[in-house]
């Protein structure tokens, strides 16, 4: 029929060296069962050689956008809405669907990284600051309460959009990518590049699909309502929620096994806030703990004692 138009489809698309890591499993599962058209994992087969940089994850993204990954799976086309996310601390927790709607509607940009509160790293090469590039002063700490700055774990757009960026910014990527990088260099370079496209490139500085959660969101950030995790304190249910290390810190990864759990496992209605391991435990409470066993122990002792004191007289 003429002026109709193709239904957008929706890929996921995320770099994992261990295909069999469990949050990578999780990332698949809930991207699945939130309705994306398919879910691409680069990286397993083809890893580059040397040094792992985070660069590299943006090289391969590109690669598989313009068709040059050897890959079963089929390359967007230009319409199509594509998620880019880290594989080992995202879940998926809404509609695929929801992300075309957003783009159009809420965002008005053809692509959307994820906001966090912390600029890093807060120092580069130099004396540059990282939040400088958003224009706080220099004597600015690199943290701010409202999310407004990038994180490159998260994002989502327009195919032919994420096309037009590595056009404009390949060289440099993968001369970045070769040289000697510093640990956050990476994410300093994808804050300078969407700063210099502000016309391809926003953030979700509201939340409103990506979710970087952080500790100090404390542990009744999340609600369920109507079998999504919904934020408490706006009422928006983001479409990812990224726990930003739980690959590699203890409490985040036990924040993510239960957002994950809350979400998918236990189903409507059950536990209505998140509860998770993520308030540390006190010292006192611990200790606290330790005493009580302590009492238990010598109360049966002492049980013990008196019980065969009595059958000695007897």
């Amino acid at each position: 029929m003429a002026g109709s138009t193709q239904p957008r489809k929706t890929f996921l698309v995320t770099v994992a060296t261990d295909p069999n890591h469990p949050h990578l499993e999780r990332l698949v599962y809930s991207a699945k069962k939130n309705g994306f058209d398919d879910v691409v994992v680069l990286g397993t087969a083809d890893k580059p050689s040397g040094e792992w940089r985070n660069l590299f994850k943006m090289m391969m993204f590109d690669d598989f956008l313009h068709g040059k990954l050897p890959t079963k799976h089929t390359v967007p086309k230009d319409g199509d809405v594509v998620s880019f996310v880290d594989g080992y601390d995202v879940m998926v927790n809404a509609a695929a669907s929801n992300l075309d709607t957003l783009l159009t509607s809420q965002f008005h940009l053809p692509i959307i990284y994820g906001a966090t509160v912390t600029c890093s790293p807060e120092v580069v090469a130099g004396n540059v600051r990282c939040c400088t590039l958003y224009g706080f002063p220099d004597s600015h700490g690199g943290r701010e309460l409202k999310p407004s700055f990038l994180n490159g774990g998260l994002s989502f757009g327009y195919a032919s959009a994420y096309r037009k960026f590595f056009s404009r910014f390949r060289d440099e990527i993968r001369r970045t990518a070769q040289g000697d990088m510093r640990r956050g260099q990476e994410q300093f370079l994808l804050h300078s590049l969407a700063n210099r496209v502000p016309e391809l490139v926003g953030l979700d500085t509201d939340r409103l699909a990506l979710y970087n959660w952080k500790v100090a969101d404390g542990i009744d950030v999340f609600e369920i309502e109507d079998g999504n995790l919904v934020d408490s304190r706006t009422g928006k249910t983001p479409v990812f929620i990224h726990v930003t290390g739980a690959d590699r810190h203890k409490r985040k990864k036990a924040a993510f096994r239960q957002m994950f759990k809350q979400r998918f496992e236990q189903g409507k209605g059950r536990d209505k806030t998140v509860r998770t391991a993520l308030s540390q435990r006190s010292k006192g409470s611990s200790v606290s703990s330790l005493g009580t066993i302590v009492l238990l122990v010598s109360s049966v002792v002492l049980l013990v004692i008196v019980v065969a004191a009595l059958l000695n007289n007897s």
